[in-house]
């Protein structure tokens, strides 16, 4: 009979203790490390001039402007062109799965290769970019144009990519070699479309909005023909998919179909829409779809005011704007037939681009409201559609707890973004065709006032619910600023005498409208609910509105002086204006005495802003000095001049002082510049946008800086912490 061997455990049976507790030491030892290992957190600390030189981007607010899309040969992506970067969706849920980023100009233009391995890009930085579709990774970048790209084109073996810019000029790429291998210009002021036949024989060329398209032989590398005066104003050109006919559109909406073996138009169907911007074949070449504007009216007038839009591919997101298309249409035309298949334009804002699923009757289309939308031809509805893509940014303001940050764009919505997650917690879309002006957040955070459509004064509280009324003859720019302690509005603008209004209970009660006081300027008191008038007699006048009482007379002394500005110090104690009939002339007045203090003679004689710093050390202006435009600093106790800042790489149009009043920070069209008061060394530089930059501004908590563009995107910019 076989005994069973004794283990240490038999003997103790203690023993697995010590083998055990070693174990739950190092492991308690490594969940210590990693809880309190030092990560880069969310920004906890104030930007100043003691860290400025480690401001980093956080986050980017917005997806931008699309331009263009493009459905993978595959079916399974779509490629969107924006303003700043390309993304990538899935067609069967619209996931997000990527961004490409590189350009450094808004993308103009964007082609899948036959295979789909890799995703073409043009943009106005003037060079063009070969992407692995799968990776992201960038292959090549091409540099041979000296204007923006205005068509990309794949020969349908993918041995060759062709581009086109602003300057009529066309290049052919190499994909092996990454080289060019030929150039043609002269025939073309610029280049509107340009493409490739599947058969790879031939390039169909339009540009300059005349009555011509080429047609260039690739196979003998000549112009085999040009033909004229079949078609007004050619625009765009798309192959058919048998390679024997191109679909052309022109003036006034007017689309054909031109037969290469005839050498003829064989289907017209004139004034077919008010105006085209995309054509695209389905894959059996029985349909075409046509999308643009389906009514002749725009809102800034007739569309042949909008004409040159048409013809300026590269840069029309910027110029279609102004006047703003009243409907929008996809129409899907039978052309053996000269009939329309479908319409499609349920609900569709400004129509950009489409694209067709292949092998299905299924089209993708891009909106200016910011949509993606997958719509079922059969049915003739969207079947999918998301939102996300946004349009120029006009006006962003900070809350008071610096938590939200709303932002209002072209696309006539109001967007409020969470400054901790960089997410979008509420969107308040509106359908009056107006943009949202002037945002203004009361000083306790419950409230957002903003100037809507037809002129509203619009009132919004935390509950998202909105009081709306419209002031008697407003017109022009408009002033919105709430007193202190956030009970009452002001609301002036240059032809109207000032309003002004109590926030109770949700309603909005006029308490003063008076136009006596010949009113240039005003400006509420820090501490106490008075508003300051500056007039064209000489006079800063203060009413208490409380009391509905006049408090009080600044009188200039030498009575020869009209206020464009007038600004409260810090504390409340002074007030400062400026004068507007004695160029560059600042004078600041003790309140409590009713004493004038002295008058600044500043170096800037055209003074377009003014600002106290949050200490009320300093008192800032903006404006013209000389030929350029300038920031001078002054020493508010003695008038003395502190530093003057300006530009080398545009006009400076804001002035923004950081919150612990280190920094001043300013935008000209492409940079945000941003100066140390004490150094008196501009100390950083920020770009990261691909078109005009509307504005900033410093989080009241002075963690973030915001900057926002045309490009429909909002950068958040702060110091990462380190817990």
């Amino acid at each position: 009979m076989s005994q069973k061997k004794s283990t240490a455990i038999d003997k103790d049976p203690f023993t697995w203790l010590w083998v055990v507790l070693p174990l739950i030491l190092v492991t308690l030892i490594i969940l210590f490390i990693f809880r309190n290992a030092k990560s880069p957190q969310l920004p906890e600390n104030q930007i100043s001039n003691k860290n400025i030189q480690n401001l980093e981007m956080i986050y980017r607010l917005g997806k931008g402007e699309i331009s263009q899309i493009a459905v993978s040969p595959s079916g399974n992506h779509v490629a969107a062109a924006s303003s700043f970067g390309i993304w990538i969706y899935q067609t069967d849920n619209f996931k997000n799965t990527a961004l490409f980023e590189g350009h450094t100009g808004e993308v103009t233009n964007i082609a899948w290769s036959p295979g789909g391995k890799y995703l073409a890009s043009g943009s106005k930085d003037h060079t063009v970019r070969v992407w692995n579709a799968a990776t992201g990774e960038e292959i090549n970048v091409f540099e041979g144009h000296k204007q923006p790209i205005t068509s990309l084109s794949w020969s349908p073996d993918g041995d060759l990519l062709l581009s086109g810019d602003a300057d009529g000029e066309i290049i052919f790429w190499d994909m092996e070699t990454a080289k060019e291998t030929q150039r043609q210009k002269g025939f073309l002021d610029r280049v509107d479309a340009a493409a490739w036949s599947p058969d790879n024989q031939f390039v169909a060329i339009v540009g300059n909005a005349d009555n011509s398209f080429w047609i260039w032989n690739s196979i003998l590398n000549s112009n085999l023909h040009v033909y004229q005066n079949y078609i007004s104003n050619i625009t765009f050109a798309a192959w058919a998919p048998d390679a024997k006919k191109i679909a052309l559109s022109g003036d006034q909406g007017s689309v054909a179909i031109w037969d290469m073996e005839k050498a003829e138009i064989i289907s017209y169907q004139a004034n077919y829409i008010a105006y085209v911007v995309s054509l695209a074949w389905s894959s059996d070449g029985r349909w075409l779809a046509v999308a643009g504007a389906d009514s002749a009216e725009t809102g800034g007038g007739k569309l042949n005011q909008m004409k040159y839009a048409q013809t300026d591919v590269f840069n029309y997101s910027n110029k279609v704007y102004g006047g703003g298309w009243k409907n929008s249409t996809i129409r899907i035309w039978d052309w053996e037939k000269k009939e329309d298949k479908q319409e499609l334009n349920n609900g569709m804002e400004m129509v950009r681009s489409i694209s067709w699923l292949p092998g299905a009757n299924m089209l993708v289309s891009a909106e200016e409201n910011h949509a993606l939308k997958k719509w079922d031809i059969e049915k003739g509805a969207a079947v999918l559609a998301i939102e996300g893509n946004t349009s120029s940014v006009m006006d962003a303001a900070w809350s008071p707890d610096s938590k939200l940050l709303v932002s209002s764009g072209y696309d006539h919505h109001l967007r409020f973004w969470d400054s901790q997650s960089g997410t979008r917690i509420h969107f308040a879309p509106k359908d009056d065709g107006i943009i949202m002006r002037e945002l203004s957040w009361s000083p306790n955070g419950e409230r957002l006032a903003y100037i809507g459509g037809n002129k509203t004064v619009n009132v919004l509280d935390r509950d998202w619910q909105e009081i709306s009324f419209k002031p008697h003859n407003l017109k022009g720019p408009v002033k919105l600023i709430w007193s202190a302690d956030s009970r009452f509005l002001a609301v002036r603008n240059r032809w109207t005498p000032v309003s002004l209004y109590t926030v109770e209970k949700d309603e909005l009660n006029l308490i003063l409208k008076n136009d006596i006081f010949n009113i240039r300027s005003m400006a509420w008191s820090p501490n106490r609910p008075y508003l300051a008038f500056g007039t064209s007699d000489a006079k800063i006048k203060i009413w208490n509105a409380s009391e509905g009482t006049m408090a009080g007379e600044l009188q200039e002394e030498n009575q020869t002086w009209n206020s464009r500005f007038v600004s409260w110090s810090p504390d409340g104690e002074r007030i400062a204006a400026v004068n507007n009939l004695h160029s560059g002339s600042i004078i600041i007045w003790d309140v409590g005495k009713k004493d004038q203090l002295f008058s600044i003679k500043s170096n800037i004689k055209e003074i377009e802003v003014m600002k106290w710093s949050p200490t009320g050390e300093y008192i800032s202006v903006l404006g013209r000095m000389n030929t350029e435009s300038a920031i001078q600093v002054i020493d508010s106790a003695s008038g003395k001049n502190v530093q003057i800042f300006s530009s080398d790489t545009g006009y400076l149009s804001q002035l923004h002082w950081s919150p612990d009043g280190s920094l001043i920070a300013s935008t000209d069209d492409t940079f945000i510049h941003i100066w140390d008061i004490q150094s008196k060394d501009e100390v950083m530089r920020l770009g990261g946008h691909a078109k005009l930059i509307r504005g900033a501004a410093w989080s009241p908590d002075g963690k973030y800086l915001a900057s926002w563009s045309l490009d429909g995107t909002i950068v958040v910019w702060g110091i990462l912490g380190i817990d």
